[in-house]
């Protein structure tokens, strides 16, 4: 017996698919980490679900910014006032800055898939570096990644994003 990787239900090792939530080969650490419908050992549903939730909040955000003709700081963040305006406004109403974050500290997971909270990496330095330098650095403090033993360890993200050329500078995972 096994677990399987999605939903942590108990499955063959050599089971097809996961009775419970339908993956294709779940046992963790099988023979096959990768099937026709996974990309890059993670799930391609999770992919699916990830761009539908970027669609939904930017047509929420065109939908609610079209009101005002003025630029603000939920639209811009170069006008926004020091490191909470811009997290609690901009990156709030643009999440994609999050969602990177999320993704890249996924892809550096050695075992498993780590585990986020719903609203990840709403923590942030206090002070107006990020307004000054365009660079962002967004905080994780409970996520969960797998050791090499299977165990998920709580851990610390710091993701490094840039705000210009919109895109993740550096991840770091530490345990904690």
């Amino acid at each position: 017996m096994a677990r399987c990787r999605e939903c942590s239900a108990k499955v063959w090792r050599n089971a097809e698919y996961c009775d419970h939530c339908g993956v294709r080969y779940p046992a963790k650490g099988g023979l096959l980490t990768e099937g026709p419908d996974q990309v890059g050992g993670k799930s391609y549903f999770r992919g699916i679900a990830i761009l539908f939730a970027i669609g939904v909040l930017g047509w929420i955000g065109v939908s609610l910014g079209s009101g005002s003709s003025a630029p603000s700081c939920k639209s811009n963040w170069t006008l926004c006032i020091d490191n909470a305006d811009l997290v609690n406004n901009y990156i709030e109403s643009n999440p994609i800055a999050q969602v990177d974050c999320q993704i890249q500290a996924e892809q550096s997971a050695k075992y498993g898939d780590p585990k986020f909270p719903s609203l990840a990496f709403d923590t942030f330095h206090v002070g107006n570096d990020y307004v000054r330098t365009g660079i962002a650095t967004l905080i994780e403090p409970n996520a969960q990644f797998q050791n090499g033993f299977g165990a998920m360890v709580h851990s610390e993200v710091t993701c490094t994003y840039d705000l210009r050329a919109k895109h993740v500078l550096s991840v770091d995972v530490s345990p904690r």
